[in-house]
């Protein structure tokens, strides 16, 4: 008998794990205990340190016989087969290696759901990365502190500075790795960001976010989003 289990684009491989593990095809510890070894399994770059970024969101067909080997074997495969074409030489036009441009790839794909704005995500990190600023993705900050296991569900703004590299609040450049499995369009826009002269968003309060250049204008996009947000709020 098959089934098919779904792995939404965004999980990071602990959910994937989870996921397989709590419907029955093999167990968390057998996950886990491959996550580490990228080299045991097909379709990663050699300088991917774990199978975080590699296990690519689709719907798989799956069977009781299936250890957690197999199921993340087709996963690694899938994600080799599905990369857009030419996705590594466009990365190195833009100076990333395969796994620079799979992290990039999963950042874009943590901070928005809005199809037209992953191209301006990635420009604003391309522009932040080529001017040697910070990259001060949220996403990458809850990253680090769940791998720190002090996630608490909501990031404070003093949990910004938390040392761990993955925290791009604090150290430069891409984390070492991605920080979830991005889909198809984020993978594109990675190596085919926006030509824009953005260097900040903000959320605007409905799902997308509010785009400037420059500092002043991300204070006054932020002051509406908190505005926005201090009303939702009211009785």
């Amino acid at each position: 008998m098959t089934y098919r289990i779904t792995v939404p684009e965004g999980f990071a491989a602990d959910e994937v794990f989870t996921l397989f593990a709590s419907q029955g095809f093999s167990t968390l510890h057998d996950y886990q205990a491959l996550f580490p070894k990228p080299g045991e399994l097909d379709g990663l770059p050699k300088e991917a340190t774990t199978l975080e970024g590699f296990l690519f969101p689709d719907t798989y067909t799956v069977t009781r016989s299936m250890g957690a080997r197999e199921i993340l074997g087709a996963m690694t495969r899938q994600f080799a087969r599905r990369l857009p074409d030419g996705f590594e030489q466009k990365a190195r036009a833009q100076g990333l290696t395969l796994l620079q441009a799979t992290t990039l790839a999963s950042l874009i794909e943590k901070e928005t759901s809005v199809a037209a704005e992953r191209p301006l995500v990635a420009g604003v990190y391309r522009n932040r990365l080529r001017k040697g600023m910070l990259l001060q993705c949220d996403p990458t900050t809850i990253y680090a502190l769940k791998r720190l296991g002090a996630w608490r569900g909501a990031l404070a703004r003093s949990e910004l500075a938390v040392d761990e590299p993955y925290n791009t609040y604090v150290w430069p450049g891409l984390p070492p790795g991605p920080i979830c499995n991005p889909g198809i369009a984020s993978l594109r826009a990675a190596i085919a960001p926006a030509n824009v002269s953005f260097l900040y968003f903000v959320a605007a309060g409905d799902g997308s976010h509010l785009f400037s250049a420059d500092y002043e204008e991300q204070q006054l996009n932020a002051a509406r989003y908190h505005k926005v947000r201090r009303a939702a709020r009211a009785p």
